[in-house]
């Protein structure tokens, strides 16, 4: 209906932004790294709007972190 092609976590790549609006286990068994792997280079935008992750650990890995 919204022509939009869903794909698997393992097909993301190059990201500049994440948002995570759900807190689905699938998304918490995530680490910084696994997250990391996703993006490409330079500052990356994480919208953790649930609070799943650990701010400081995700700012360690260099994500510009926003939290609702």
């Amino acid at each position: 209906e919204y022509d939009i092609d869903l794909v698997s976590l393992d097909e993301l790549s190059g990201l500049n932004a994440i948002i995570v609006a759900v807190g689905h286990d699938e998304f918490r068994s995530l680490g910084s790294d696994a997250l990391k792997a996703m993006c490409g280079e330079g500052n990356i935008i994480m919208g953790d709007l649930k609070s799943i992750f650990d701010k400081a650990e995700l700012t360690a890995a260099g994500f510009d972190v926003f939290r609702l």
